[in-house]
């Protein structure tokens, strides 16, 4: 949260984020998503990250991307061999990527 209001985040905009960021730690450990799926994050140091998200599994599957400074994407079907790419917007400097859930 000191991050954040370094950056000249309103506290009230910090909080959320910081509540944020835990709901998604316990739901990446709640719910990890299957080997099959695999996650690739690129452009650190740009405007947008992004994210892209393969499913290599035979059966369609629902992901959420989570990111620490930011809130976390949707929740997004990914069918069987296909991909989705989360593209994220910094806001307050580089957001950490903190990894791909279930959901």
């Amino acid at each position: 949260m000191k991050v954040l209001l370094a950056h000249g985040v309103s506290a009230k905009r910090a909080a959320a984020i910081a509540e944020d960021d835990l709901a998604g730690e316990a739901l990446l450990a709640a719910a990890p998503v299957p080997a099959c799926v695999t996650a690739t994050y690129s452009n650190p140091a740009g405007p947008y990250q992004k994210v892209k998200v393969k499913n290599g599994c035979a059966m369609s599957a629902r992901v959420k991307v989570l990111w620490a400074f930011a809130t976390d994407s949707a929740c997004h079907k990914i069918a069987a061999g296909s991909s989705w790419t989360d593209r994220h917007l910094n806001q307050t400097g580089p957001d950490r990527w903190d990894g791909v859930a279930s959901c």
